[in-house]
């Protein structure tokens, strides 16, 4: 059950990072500015959400 739950979680905060990583870089407080980087970093949040679901 906690799985199920994190994993959502996980993978609803990398969704916005795949969708509009434009958002996340214009913060004043971003380390990352390339839009690519933070793509990159949605996709895994993502991967690894679906699959601490079935581990």
């Amino acid at each position: 059950m906690v799985n199920l739950i994190f994993g959502i979680l996980v993978a609803i905060i990398g969704i916005p990072m795949i969708i509009s990583p434009k958002k996340i870089t214009e913060r004043p407080n971003c380390k990352i500015k390339s839009e690519m980087g933070i793509r990159i970093c949605g996709i895994i949040l993502v991967v690894l959400g679906i699959a601490s679901i079935f581990i």
